[in-house]
């Protein structure tokens, strides 16, 4: 079935080409031609591949990043392309990474300064941005995504909302279960949870594990042949969440100064692109000590941090991409020279807005917006079928996504036979994959 006002793609893409396909219509196909049609359409498992899969606002958006980044490479880096696209179908466990260097070169490319990203097999850096002057600046991309202990998080909730939406089929129920601590949660009170939802699980009431510290709400919400259920659980970051966060910072740092020496003439930029869940604020304090260590003339290994947090906010009904950038510079008298010149970096976020500030971790519950403490997982994953009201002989429905992760399905009665109706247009839970 084809959605009216979608492109040749069947992507609903307004929000980026305001009603001209062919805006959103060249950098899809710019995607499409540089991994192939036949490999991005097999369900291989492969981030890039489910991204295509899926036809939400959010994969279009996303999609629509890395085809801009392409078009803006093409000209002068068609070959390294081609080798970093490669690399990204061949190699899935690193394939975020190697993404992460063609949107970044993409980023940087700017009619004011010449990129080229290194050879390949090159230690230290991955591309060099050269200023009019010469000047240059040697960029070390890193892409950090959830942390082993927060996947493992996800995972192990995702498996609960499954036991629970079984659950409530079974009992023939409308049912939420909300789980709350501020320490962390174990993976064994979670698999726990799985076991007792799945076997004991009856009566509405509050519960308690890991010794009274893990918070359980089993309440009742509201469609005869459609089950809802609500899962909500939060709990306190891992003992070494911080800890690796922090460490990201030293390791960068390292690895630039094993392979590249200090220079007037250079300046060694980390970039670093951190998970929503990290803490800019505390990651950008330990770049800021780093640097300041360094000025008292020991060699740090780098000159300065760019730090990107990109991540989906709410404004109302709809969500946007937006981009936290935090910047830590060294003194350094060949930056100042250059900057005397007017040479400054130009970074173009191909998709989104920017702040300098980490957004609000908010959360819905009971259609009551909440906004949590700092360090905290988070995972909710809702559905909730509601009969459509009848007016005037008309039944209407919402088909909507009030927040990541809630999801409203649409029930029509006909002729005494319920019909949900779901909608395509939102995913699952608001992350990003490839941006």
């Amino acid at each position: 079935m084809t959605v009216n006002g979608t492109n040749s793609f069947g992507r609903l893409m307004r929000h980026l080409d305001q009603g001209d396909f062919a805006k959103s219509e060249k950098p899809l196909a710019l995607v499409e031609d540089l991994f192939g049609k036949e490999w991005l359409s097999t369900n291989g498992g492969h981030r890039l591949q489910k991204l295509w899969a899926r036809k939400d606002t959010l994969s279009s958006t996303e999609l629509f990043a890395l085809g801009r980044a392409i078009e803006i490479l093409t000209p002068d880096h068609s070959i390294w392309l081609k080798r970093v696209a490669n690399d990204i179908i061949r190699q899935p466990k690193n394939a975020h990474g190697y993404i992460a260097e063609i949107m970044v070169c993409a980023s940087l490319s700017t009619s004011d300064s010449t990129v080229l990203p290194a050879s390949k097999g090159n230690k230290g850096f991955n591309l060099t941005l050269t200023m009019p002057s010469q000047f240059k600046y040697l960029i070390s991309i890193k892409n950090h995504d959830i942390s082993e202990h927060e996947a493992l998080f996800r995972e192990k909730c995702a498996t609960l909302k499954a036991a629970f939406a079984k659950k409530m089929k079974e009992l023939k129920v409308h049912g939420a279960l909300r789980i709350a601590s501020s320490q962390f949660i174990e993976l064994t009170s979670l698999d726990s949870l799985v076991s007792w939802v799945s076997k004991d699980l009856k009566k509405t009431g509050s519960y308690e594990w890991q010794g009274g510290g893990v918070k359980v709400l089993f309440s009742g919400l509201l469609a005869k042949g459609f089950f809802s259920s609500e899962l909500v659980v939060f709990g306190g970051f891992h003992r070494n969440e911080l800890a690796n966060q922090k460490s990201r910072i030293i390791q960068a740092a390292e690895n630039l100064k094993k392979h590249v020496p200090p220079s007037p003439n250079a300046f060694r930029f980390v970039w670093m692109r951190v998970q929503s869940s990290a803490d800019v604020a505390l990651i950008s304090d330990v770049a800021k000590e780093l640097i300041e260590h360094g000025v008292s003339g020991d060699d740090v290994g780098v000159d300065g941090f760019i730090i990107v947090q990109p991540s989906v906010v709410r404004e109302g009904d709809s969500s946007m991409v937006n981009t936290v950038f935090s910047i830590v510079e060294a003194p350094h008298a060949g930056l100042q020279a250059s900057r005397k010149q007017a040479e400054n970096i130009s970074i173009d976020v191909l998709v989104g807005g920017v702040s300098s500030e980490a957004s609000r971790e908010l959360l819905q519950v009971d259609g009551n917006i909440l906004e949590l403490p700092p360090h905290q997982y988070v995972y909710q994953d809702s559905d909730f079928y509601i009969l459509s009201k009848m007016e005037n002989g008309v039944a209407t429905g919402n088909v909507s996504s009030p927040a990541s992760g809630v999801r409203n399905h649409s029930v029509f009665d006909i002729g005494g036979q319920e019909m949900g109706l779901t909608g395509r247009l939102s995913p699952r839970a608001e992350e990003l994959l490839i941006f």
